[in-house]
């Protein structure tokens, strides 16, 4: 199965996106998220965004335009993956950038918007995935969200603690 999970690292730690993602990718290595350790070799292979790549824009358009998002969602999910982009433009014409849907070249780093800086609808949208633990999470179901420096008495309980603190990176991953 594939799953997604969110990697959430201090800002002070990387001034980049690509750093933010290279930096969660060494942090997963060294738990040994694929081996022995603190996840117990939770999956046998990983990459940044993956099949979930765009997660995060997806994310903020499910925050600023819900409804537009919920219509192209369940449209999404009836149509062919090789028509997803031509809906994605339909559904959301002022769209700028990097269109987060149909993403089949993603690198093991992914891509620019696959780790973002945590703000108020990034916050709304991961916040009850809050997690000290690695669980199967899905997309657009409850989220899984790990801190690689906090436990569960120290997690972020309001915007203004987390925004601009802390890069947020969607790992995919295969149990």
């Amino acid at each position: 199965m594939h799953f997604l999970l969110y990697v959430c690292l201090p800002a002070e730690e990387a001034k980049t996106s690509l750093q933010a993602r290279r930096k969660a990718c060494r942090y997963l290595v060294q738990e040994h998220f694929v081996g022995a350790g603190r996840f117990c070799g939770h999956c046998d292979y990983f990459s940044v965004g993956g099949r979930y790549s765009g997660m995060l824009t997806l994310l903020r358009l499910k925050g600023l335009h819900p409804r537009e998002f919920l219509l192209f969602l369940k449209q999404y999910r009836e149509t062919e993956a090789s028509l997803g982009c031509k809906l994605f433009k339909k559904s959301f014409p002022n769209f700028s950038g990097r269109i987060p849907v149909g993403r089949f070249d993603v690198e093991f780093d992914g891509y620019e918007d696959d780790a973002q800086l945590m703000d108020k609808i990034l916050f709304a949208q991961l916040k009850a995935g809050f997690n000290d633990y690695v669980t199967n999470a899905v997309a657009f179901e409850k989220p899984n969200v790990i801190f690689t420096d906090l436990d569960e008495t120290q997690w972020p309980k309001t915007v203004k603690d987390a925004a601009g603190r802390y890069w947020v990176v969607a790992i995919a991953y295969h149990d």
